[in-house]
């Protein structure tokens, strides 16, 4: 069992999650988990041609769109009484000092950006956020941009709420099982790592560069690794303090 348990926050352990990460069990994990969301990202590319985007999101549409989302996550991650970011368009997405920006965009991009965005603002009412990992912080939110995506997805019967959040889900992936199978002295399985993203450049690029993954992408093999029966539980314990799996 895997245990990060440490006084209600996650001390920035990097040692402690590279050993958890780097060996032979974790590889046969992530092919598994890559080839998954490839294949996923690969059916709705060949399904959808033309897919809807739900078309520019307005600032009215903007609030509207937030309310719905922050529905899901406080639901998805049993919390209550959380009080309202500011959310506003900006250059970038991200989320500070209790604002959730996103970049304009279509309905389909703006809403998993949301989810993404606010999860950290919820992280910033249950956590001490100036000691957590990154990576950690990371991995959470990523996992509620999909698990937003799917239910938008399922609801609206429009899979192109998945898109982006899959096509960087396999970016991410990838860069991190490339990252372990080098640490190991193993060769990664060709087929897996060809398969194309669009966020390919920016996460093999910051390998490339720094010899490491990014924080998203090392949080996303995280949370990946968690056995989908704790999964849900695990996303919820994460922000008592208590991460059991």
């Amino acid at each position: 069992m895997f245990n990060l348990q440490i006084d209600r926050s996650y001390a920035d352990d990097w040692s402690t999650l590279r050993e958890f990460l780097v060996k032979r069990s974790a590889v046969r994990s992530l092919e598994g988990a890559l080839r998954s969301y490839s294949g996923q990202l690969s059916d709705l590319q060949s399904r959808l041609s033309s897919p809807d985007s739900g078309g520019s999101v307005s600032f009215d549409g903007l609030r509207s769109d937030f309310s719905k989302v922050k529905s899901k996550v406080d639901s998805f991650l049993g919390v209550g009484s959380i009080s309202e970011p500011a959310v506003v368009f900006g250059r970038s997405t991200s989320y500070s000092c209790g604002s959730v920006s996103v970049a304009p965009g279509t309905k389909t991009e703006v809403i998993p950006s949301l989810a993404h965005e606010y999860c950290h603002h919820v992280q910033m009412d249950y956590l001490s956020l100036e000691r957590i990992s990154p990576v950690l912080c990371e991995g959470h939110a990523i996992g509620v941009e999909l698990y937003v995506a799917r239910r938008f997805s399922d609801e609206t019967g429009n899979e192109a709420f998945l898109f982006s959040p899959l096509s960087r889900q396999v970016s991410r992936l990838k860069t991190s099982y490339i990252w372990v199978c080098a640490n190991l002295g193993i060769r990664p399985d060709k087929s897996l790592v060809s398969r194309p993203s669009s966020r390919d450049s920016f996460e093999l690029g910051f390998l490339r560069n720094l010899a490491r993954p990014s924080s998203h992408a090392v949080g996303a093999a995280f949370f990946t690794l968690i056995p989908d029966g704790s999964r849900d539980s695990a996303y919820r314990g994460f922000l008592t303090g208590s991460l059991y799996f």
